[in-house]
């Protein structure tokens, strides 16, 4: 069975000149490949996983 994560941490980017520079430079990107405009993050979805490597098959693993 292979090993799939299932939840992640993340801290939130909350400075606004951050994120105006992460909306620009996702505009270069799609500029230059119109076809990723559908990977596309809104603003309000930014941020910095810090752990992505949790697999929590039900609510008994959450409580370990």
């Amino acid at each position: 069975m292979g090993y799939r994560c299932s939840h992640f941490v993340c801290v939130k980017i909350g400075d606004q000149s951050l994120k105006r520079e992460l909306e620009r430079m996702q505009d270069l990107i799609v500029d230059r490949y119109p076809d990723y405009d559908t990977f596309r993050i809104p603003s309000r979805s930014f941020h910095i996983t810090v752990v992505d490597i949790m697999s929590l098959r039900g609510e008994s693993d959450m409580k370990r």
